[in-house]
Formats: C-alpha cells, structure tokens, sequence
C-alpha cells in the first residue's frame, strides 16, 4: 500500500474500515476542486469544454467531506496557495485599479468646479489671499496695507 493510500485511509472516519478490491467511495466525500467533471480540449487555437460521463478524481484527491459524521471527523482541505507570480499579478491589478479610481475621482469636469474647490481652500487655508474669477482665469493675490496697499504677490 503507498504512501496516498495510506492518507485515504487515515482520512475516513471509520474503526472497522475493511478494504477490499471493490471498495468505493462516494464523489460527495470529496471536495469539489478534487473532482474533474469536464475537459477542456484546443483544437486549432479553439478551446472546447467537454462535459464528463463519469467524474474523474485529481491524482491529489482523498476524501475529507464526511456529512452524517460530526463536523470535527470532516477536516476540509486548506486552499491552494497562489504562486508568488500569481498574488504579486493580483497586486499589480489591485494597485492599477486604484490609481484608475483616484484619476477617475480627481478629474475635472468644469471650469466652476475647480472655482468652487479653490475658493474653499482659500477660506481654508489662505486666508490673508484674494482671489477674482473672471469667464476663463482666476487671479490670486496677496495685499499689504503698510503705508500704501500695494500688492505683495499675484498669481
């Protein structure tokens, strides 16, 4: 008996286990990414599914689905760990899209929304500046009133 046989046996759940050459197991033992249920075929660059007759186990496969047993007798398989290639994929993905939102939400639709937006930071954090919105510009300057107004800076 080898080694995977031996794992299968270890995994039932059962004090008088007795195998024999036509012993079987049913499918619903079996958690679904161990049973292969179709196939997929390229023929001439065209993938095709191919749905099985019969289910096909994976050569990784061993019963850990128990459903009559108590929930501690079914030891659930850990998920399989992506590659390092696969999850730094996923990271790159991740960070593009949220660069694609953040560009998304700083854009500019309309000369009146970046006054509104100015305006407010200038009540919010130039306080001492003025500012005057003409159709297509806005000027921003600063006063000083020591002796003469005079205007300090302009932008």
């Amino acid at each position: 008996m080898n080694r995977d046989s031996n794992k299968w046996l270890r995994s039932i759940p059962r004090a008088n286990l007795s195998v024999t050459k036509n012993a079987v197991i049913c499918q619903r033992q079996f958690e679904s990414r161990f049973v292969i249920v179709e196939d997929k075929v390229t023929v001439d660059g065209k993938e095709t599914v191919i749905k099985r007759d019969r289910p096909k186990l994976t050569d990784d496969a061993y019963p850990t689905i128990f459903g009559n047993m108590p929930s501690y007798l079914s030891t659930p398989v850990q998920p399989q760990q992506r590659t390092p290639s696969a999850r730094q994929q996923e990271m790159e993905q991740r960070h593009e899209e949220s660069i694609c939102r953040w560009l998304e939400s700083d854009k500019v639709t309309s000369f009146s929304d970046v006054v509104d937006t100015v305006s407010g930071m200038l009540s919010d954090y130039m306080k001492d500046w003025g500012c005057k919105v003409l159709s297509d510009c806005m000027w921003f300057y600063l006063l000083h009133f020591e002796s003469i107004p005079s205007v300090a800076c302009c932008i």
